[in-house]
């Protein structure tokens, strides 16, 4: 049977760069990260004078702007894109970094990307694509990784130290005639004395929870008439083209009083202390 496909095996004698359209985004991104001085905006570069050469701290950056406008966010994925994406090979020069780099490089330069979304707001306010004026500012919550179990409040742990006891009082009463009580109620000692201890920690703090797993998370209504671990996300858009110009993480589990941090932080980003707010 007869097709318009040519056979797999044979050669083909082309480049990466002709694959890739002229209007493709990946060339902005490109042009955008090859743009940037790494060194100014905080990130680690390596000097390696032994062994295999660091990868290029623009190229990874490149790989999560354009993994993350995908709707990729796992470094896993990040890692089979570079094999099975053809514009990813384009932007990596054909490099592999294996999902443990892409992970350490989010994790070691959290700062530094940062700098680099404000310095890409930077040039949207001169490419005259931010308005300037009128923002509007919105909050969102997102799960941490924390179990609801793992989440403790003063009144939680009195509780359950509470009830501890109750259950200790009521071994007592036949601890001399089952051996199966004496080691329930070592458990249960041992299970108190944690609580006590947490208890503790919690009352020398300012903090009003505890979070075992995921310490920075807390415990936030979801909207959805229940209550989740979780961060609060506060994002700063310009009215212009819908822009985010700003955003940031926060523990505070309503958005009472981030309002004001969020403007006065929209002020800096825009040097311009006369803003619309719309919340």
């Amino acid at each position: 049977m007869k097709n318009n496909s040519f056979n797999r095996n044979q050669f083909m004698m082309t480049s990466l760069d002709e694959m890739i359209s002229e209007d493709s985004r990946v060339r902005v991104i490109d042009a955008y990260v090859h743009s940037l001085d790494v060194e100014r905006l905080g990130y680690q570069v390596y000097t390696n004078r032994v062994g295999r050469p660091s990868y290029n701290p623009q190229d990874l950056i490149g790989l999560y702007l354009y993994s993350y406008m995908s709707q990729v966010m796992s470094s896993r994925k990040m890692e089979e894109q570079t094999y099975i994406n053809i514009e990813i090979m384009w932007l990596l020069n054909g490099a592999h970094p294996d999902h443990s780099t892409i992970a350490a490089f989010r994790s070691k330069n959290a700062e530094a990307l940062t700098n680099t979304f404000h310095d890409f707001t930077k040039i949207c306010i001169e490419l005259g694509l931010i308005g300037g004026s009128r923002i509007s500012v919105d909050g969102t919550k997102i799960h941490a990784s924390n179990n609801k179990k793992q989440n403790f409040s003063e009144k939680s742990l009195a509780k359950k130290i509470m009830h501890i006891d109750e259950q200790i009082a009521e071994y007592f009463e036949i601890l001399n005639e089952n051996d199966k009580a004496k080691t329930d109620l070592n458990t249960l000692e041992t299970r108190k004395t944690k609580y006590q201890n947490m208890l503790e920690e919690l009352s020398s703090s300012e903090e009003t929870q505890l979070s075992v797993t995921d310490p920075d998370s807390r415990l936030m209504d979801n909207k959805k008439g229940g209550l989740d671990v979780a961060y609060n996300i506060q994002a700063t858009v310009d009215s212009k083209n819908a822009l985010v110009i700003d955003q940031y993480v926060t523990n505070a589990p309503t958005d009472q009083g981030e309002l004001s941090k969020a403007t006065f932080r929209a002020q800096q980003i825009l040097n311009n202390k006369e803003l619309t707010v719309l919340a």
